[in-house]
């Protein structure tokens, strides 16, 4: 089902977009043509500490779309080329709500700018507020509002007949990379991400690549065989690096773009409700890989490692394109001047 996108979520931006006042931060400068206004840049490191001490409200059934919120926020915010125009006027709008976030407990669904967007959502889905939502589908239906200029998720299955080639099948822009069980029935366990992505390459006896080098990219771990079947198949990242086959033209000539695993998505639960949250790869003040663990109602938790009762359940896997990766190192304190007229007074003691 296609929800979201095109004229609609056009609509629904444009709703957002009147809901903010314009700031000095937000408004075309004097003498300035307005596409150049846009690509005012983002001061990503102050967003992503934000981000790292951000607690989300989930008050009724809300953990899908915060787990959606931080892991577009983050990959967005660790690609450098994000900038103000990244998401048009959604881009304002969102960085706003993620700075009321800095000093209180943030409440999405009920952030008076994104009153339009909620709405609608659920104006589509006609299901209640209280009833559990899939992540996937609202990443669909979010990626159609902010039309990011960096996600471009559409794969195609090409193969060769006599000297043409056919397209078999096409992927919604929009729709995360589907990665089922078969892909790793017959690999040796614990299953290799790069092993997983190779085999979904090659199968059905076709080509199967993304059309576009995106800058970013999201995988999904189909966990589900049916409606009571789960398949908890450790799925390992080794040093977070992997390769993505991309069609380089109309026939089927294929690159292998680098990629970063940067966010994983958590699901526990079955097919009629559960609970989703996430984690970031981010390096501590001394340069060491770290993972900050979002949940809702608390703040992030920093993790050594995964843990194996979180990669039974990943469900989500986020990627950005090596060259375009910016990843976010957590700052030292800053030093006061007390402290370091002290460390003076002491290095001239030891030398006397």
């Amino acid at each position: 089902m296609e929800i979201g996108t095109g004229h609609e979520g056009s609509q629904v931006a444009q709703s957002l977009a009147n809901q903010i006042e314009a700031s000095p931060s937000t408004a075309v400068q004097a003498c300035r043509r307005p596409y150049e206004a846009q690509q005012e840049k983002v001061d990503l490191s102050l967003y992503c500490h934000i981000l790292s001490e951000l607690v989300l409200v989930n008050d009724n059934v809300q953990c899908y779309v915060n787990a959606t919120f931080l892991t577009i926020m983050w990959t967005h915010l660790m690609c450098g080329d994000f900038n103000m125009g990244s998401w048009g006027d959604a881009t304002a709008i969102f960085l706003a709500v993620l700075k009321d976030g800095e000093t209180q407990p943030l409440c999405l669904r009920g952030h008076s700018m994104l009153q339009s967007g909620f709405a609608q959502w659920q104006q589509l889905r006609g299901e209640r507020s209280t009833t559990q939502q899939d992540y996937g589908e609202f990443l669909h239906y979010l990626l159609g509002w902010i039309h990011s200029r960096h996600v471009v998720l559409t794969t195609s299955r090409r193969f060769l007949r006599a000297n043409d080639v056919v397209t078999a099948e096409r992927s919604d822009a929009a729709s995360p990379i589907l990665l089922h069980s078969d892909l790793w029935e017959q690999l040796v366990r614990p299953a290799q991400i790069q092993h997983v992505l190779d085999q979904w390459h090659l199968s059905n006896g076709m080509l199967q690549a993304v059309e576009q080098a995106s800058h970013i990219l999201c995988c999904q771990i189909c966990r589900f065989q049916d409606a009571t079947t789960i398949d908890r198949t450790v799925i390992e990242f080794g040093n977070l690096r992997v390769f993505i086959p991309c069609f380089t033209d109309a026939r089927l000539s294929i690159a292998r773009i680098p990629y970063q695993v940067t966010a994983l998505v958590h699901y526990t639960g079955n097919a009629r409700g559960g609970h989703y949250n996430c984690v970031i790869a981010f390096l501590d003040k001394y340069g060491d890989l770290k993972w900050l663990y979002h949940d809702d109602n608390c703040k992030p938790v920093v993790w050594n490692m995964l843990p194996e009762w979180f990669l039974y359940d990943v469900t989500h896997v986020w990627l950005i394109r090596c060259d375009k990766y910016h990843q976010w190192k957590q700052q030292a304190p800053a030093i006061s001047s007390q402290e370091t007229a002290l460390a003076k007074v002491l290095a001239q003691l030891r030398e006397s």
